[in-house]
């Protein structure tokens, strides 16, 4: 283009906050940086970042993205930086067209096509990998075995042949991939070799990744090349989905070609700013249908069967005793630390089955730690059988050792487990499909939106996602009867919408990829408004509608040019926006990156994925703003299916955790919490703590249906428009209820008052008898029993006046102190040695110790105005201090029998020994945190200031004969653990 100027580009309106703050990061190291990865929300302007990231490189710019829609945003969105007066034009700037390169040049990852498939130097060097690997597990005895396997099982079965080479092909190409120095346009289809040289040859500098998280595998070796080709290039990747929970090569491989996150802004401090719309997020909890629950109970009685004829057996329980006490299979005697690390997971179910099962005590040199005390689990179970079915059963000369190992592999398949000569592997339980695709979800659906109907109103709009549309070649034979064969599909969910005589009067729509489908119910009118949309958009397609097997469901059949998918989804999108239909049901694959719709409020999920990616591309549809419902609040549902009396029943429950352990939601109070903390700060304590089995989910439904309808009341605790600082800390939660002891910083205070008050009584009478009483003494005789009466009554008053008082002062010392003082206490303590130990800021004060109790009367206790790293291990070390003895190398004991109170203490001393006739205070001990148990003067350190805060002090050295002594003694009786967790949260 003649004559342009970057300067002429200017953008027209004020950059929010958080793009103000990345160009200013981006423009103080430029000089020095050439990559910048940039991390925000859908919706929060990062194409705006990215095209004036563009005009201050002041270089032409290649910019790809992942659909046609988002391409044409990049082209408008370049409108927004040309003035009115100016006299630039949109398409003399910007190109869609690769044969026709221009200043901006965006173009679609598939532009550049598919990989190069079939490569003969690539298949070639697989083969040899191949026949390594045989040789090396001894599968053949030489080179030309090797050969001859793979030829034949090439001819005769082609399919595993293929299925074989491909996963070396990946392990060869991944590798050639880490050398800088090979050539990867070997890899390339011509396509894009081509048009990387055309984009190297124009003259581009900057290229730009949108949805970067798309850099895996062959994009990011595409774009390599394509840099390698460039003179000093400057790559800017944004995304609102980092790939950080892809496998750990294709993340080495991202990383190494966009860098690490220069620049996060979380999506909360976007709708903090007021640039999305504000959401909570809630869950929902079904049981599976009778039918689902028979067949899961069936596997679990085939197990509990396999536990207690083998499991149970002699033969069985000396197994485990000799892998734990004898450590059998090491190296001469092994160390149980060296057994321990290689071999954490069996070490842990060893020891849970040796105390709780066979009941043995265990000898000094095992190492305990706090996953040993919680209950053993099916899959502790697991460990244990395997080990005994590998290292034993199946090395066994005796046939019947051989048929119990075949018969623990298979119903250890129908778990979920596969067990093979390397150990067990997981794969996909036929209970996990259940619990994943059960019809209750679809039942609950249908509740929640009943329940948002009746808050909502006709402002409901809801989307309900699914993985698929139907699920027909996904269902194993095994489960024909028990899950339909459109389980867990739109199509499925579609079905209950329009048959329940609630939910079908929001005229739901089901659109996928390959089917558009209607409620019958007001057909004529969606139809007609179908219509009038056709016509206004001038696009050239004709439909009818037919019946098809569902009663009150009719299909929409499309003809002409312009039919396609993504031309209906625009048409249902704006019905829906209008109210002419209050629900879509439909796929993640259609609506789940670049859908939008800004009257979206609530949203149901139903997919089972829990990439880091796909939950929050899923997420961020319901967030836009709307401008015609300005304080709009989105709903943001997950249905989970739990099964309590299955040892596995909680798969979907940590489904459902996986989803949200990388993102913020508002939780109680207003606070912005990470996990699933923020959705239900008492679920998941209990969870952690009692788990899954003990739970009440009808009181978590309950309390979910009620936060629902408080959409306004979520929507004033975000606090939109209030300052934000933009950083995240680590805090730990409580169930304060299990702490019943009290300690000597608040006892302090409480008997100074009792003392004070005790005293003050005393001399406010002798005073005032004195003063008042003394200047009668001198009166006539008959007058005096009216004067001693008198002074009874007085010091009655003052009697009753300081013993209330007192006993007030009593019940806050010794019956109902607050339960967050010994929180504190402990707290300050703990801060006050971490910060002398100079393993935290020296700037921390013990007054930034927080300790706040929330709406269900758990406690946070977390360090105010620290850095993350300082709040973490505050958080950590609190979570150690609190937890049960095991092995650790100091212990500190906790007692308020001595407390230096200055004056008072005499009285302290006679008011303890009376106090003691009724109740006996018996000396505690906890762990004392690892990061002060490396040397004995931290340890010495925190005792100190244990004694100040907490009371007793006391460090026991635990490697020594009295402290080991102590040690197992407490082992065996300290069973209590307090439920704590440790979690985050951004202010």
């Amino acid at each position: 283009m003649n004559n342009f100027s970057w300067s002429q580009l200017l953008f027209q309106f004020p950059f929010r906050k958080y793009q103000h703050m990345i160009l200013q990061q981006v423009e103080a190291t430029k000089e020095k940086d050439t990559k910048y990865h940039i991390v925000a929300p859908p919706g929060s302007g990062k194409t705006i970042v990215g095209l004036e990231l563009i005009k201050r490189f002041a270089q032409k710019a290649v910019v790809f993205v992942p659909t046609s829609t988002i391409q044409l945003q990049w082209k408008d969105k370049v409108k927004m930086f040309i003035p009115k007066e100016s006299k630039l034009k949109v398409d003399d700037l910007v190109s869609l067209d690769p044969t026709n390169l221009k200043t901006i040049n965006v173009f679609t990852y598939q532009l550049l096509s598919s990989p190069a498939e079939n490569l003969e130097f690539v298949e070639a060097s697989a083969i040899t990998e191949w026949i390594n690997d045989l040789i090396i597990r001894q599968r053949v005895s030489d080179e030309a075995q090797a050969k001859q396997r793979i030829a034949t099982l090439h001819k005769n079965n082609p399919s595993i042949y293929n299925s074989e080479i491909a996963k070396y092909y990946k392990k060869i190409k991944d590798a050639y991939l880490r050398d800088p120095q090979f050539d990867g346009t070997k890899f390339l289809h011509a396509n894009a070799r081509k048009l990387i040289e055309q984009l190297a040859a124009s003259g581009i500098k900057t290229v730009i990744m949108d949805e970067v998280h798309h850099l895996l595998d062959y994009w990011a070796l595409v774009i390599k090349e394509l840099l390698k080709r460039i003179n000093e290039p400057r790559l800017v990747g944004l995304t609102a989905t980092p790939p950080l929970s892809a496998d750990e090569e294709e993340l080495e491989n991202y990383l190494s070609i966009i860098g690490s996150i220069d620049f996060e802004i979380p999506t909360p401090a976007v709708v903090k700013e007021g640039n999305l719309a504000p959401y909570q997020d809630l869950v929902y909890f079904c049981r599976p249908s009778t039918k689902e629950k028979q067949f899961i109970d069936a596997l679990q009685d085939r197990f509990r069967y396999l536990i207690e004829t083998i499991g149970r057996r002699d033969e069985f329980r000396l197994w485990v005793h000799g892998r734990m006490v004898e450590r059998k299979l090491a190296d001469g005697k092994q160390e149980w630390t060296a057994f321990f690390n290689s071999h954490p997971f069996l070490a842990v179910a060893g020891v849970k089955y040796l105390t709780q099962v066979a009941k043995e005590n265990l000898p000094g040199d095992i190492v305990e730690i706090e996953e040993m005390q919680q209950e053993l689990t099916l899959d502790d179970w697991v460990y244990l059988l395997t080990d005994y079915s590998l290292n034993h059963l199946k090395i066994s000369s005796l046939t019947a050792h051989h048929q119990e190992f075949q018969e623990i592999k298979t119903i250890l398949k129908t778990f979920g487990y596969v067990l093979t000569e390397k150990g067990i592997q997981a794969h996909r339980s036929p209970a996990d499909m259940v619990l994943a695709y059960s019809e209750s979800k679809d039942q609950a659906m249908c509740e929640i939106l009943s329940n948002e109907m009746g808050s909502m109103g006709s402002n409901l709009r809801a989307v309900v996602i699914t993985d698929f549309e139907k699920q027909t070649a996904a269902v194993e034979k095994y489960l024909e009867g028990i899950l339909d064969p459109d389980a867990g599909g739109a199509v499925r969910a579609f079905r209950y919408l329009v048959s329940n005589p609630k939910t079908t009067t929001l005229e739901p729509v089901l659109v996928t990829g390959t089917a558009l489908l209607l409620d019958s119910d007001e057909l004529k009118r969606t139809i007609a408004h179908m219509e009038k949309w056709r016509k206004a958009s001038g696009l050239k397609f004709t439909f009818d509608t037919q019946k098809t097997a569902y009663e009150n469901i009719v299909e929409v059949i499309g003809k002409g040019p312009d039919w396609k998918s993504n031309t209906y989804v625009r048409m249902v999108t704006d019905l829906f926006d209008q109210g002419i239909i209050r629900c879509i049901v439909g796929t993640r694959g259609l609506l789940g990156e670049g859908w939008d719709s800004l009257s979206l409020n609530t949203l149901i999920d139903l997919t089972s994925a829990t990439t880091s990616t796909t939950v929050n591309q899923v997420r961020g549809r319901s967030i836009r703003l709307d401008p015609n419902f300005l304080q709009k609040l989105a709903n943001n549902w997950d249905i989970v299916c739990i099964e309590p009396s299955f040892e596995r029943g909680n798969q979907d429950f940590e489904r459902f955790m996986k989803k949200h352990q990388r993102f913020y939601g508002l939780g109680s109070k207003g606070k912005i919490l990470k996990g699933i903390l923020h959705i239900d700060e008492g679920l998941a304590l209990q969870y952690y703590s009692i788990g899954f089995k003990k739970i009440g989910y009808h009181l978590v439904n309950a309390r979910m249906l009620a936060k629902a309808k408080r959409r306004a009341d979520a929507y004033r605790e975000w606090a939109i428009g209030k300052p934000y600082s933009n950083f995240e800390y680590a805090a730990t939660k409580i169930d304060a209820k299990d702490l019943k002891f009290k300690t000597v910083y608040t006892l302090k205070d409480s008997l100074k008052a009792i003392f004070r008050n005790i005293l003050i009584s005393i001399g406010s009478f002798a005073f005032w008898y004195i003063y008042v009483f003394g200047r009668f003494l001198d009166i006539s005789f008959e007058y005096r029993p009216l004067i001693f009466v008198a002074s009874i009554i007085f010091l009655v008053g003052i009697i009753f006046f300081a013993g209330k008082n007192t006993l007030k002062y009593i019940r806050k010392a010794f019956i109902e102190i607050p339960l967050d003082s010994y929180l504190l206490d402990i707290g300050k303590a703990l801060l006050k040695t971490l910060r002398e130990t100079q393993l935290i800021s020296s700037s921390q004060s013990v007054d930034n110790v927080r300790v706040v109790e929330d709406s269900g009367g758990y406690y946070d206790v977390y360090l105010d105005y620290a850095s993350k790293t300082d709040a973490e291990l505050f958080s950590q070390s609190l979570k150690e201090v609190l937890g049960p003895v095991i092995d650790h190398r100091y212990l500190i004991s906790r007692s308020t029998d001595t407390i230096d109170i200055g004056f008072y203490s005499p009285f302290w001393w006679l008011g303890r020994k009376i106090f003691r006739l009724f109740a006996q205070e018996k000396v505690a001990y906890h762990p004392v945190p690892d990061v002060l148990s490396l040397n004995k003067d931290k340890a010495n350190r925190f005792a100190m200031h244990w004694k100040e805060y907490v009371g007793g002090g006391e460090i026991i050295y635990t490697r020594s004969t009295a402290g080991r002594e102590l040690l197992l003694k407490l082992r065996a009786y300290n069973r209590h653990l307090i439920k704590r967790m440790t979690y985050e949260i951004w202010k």
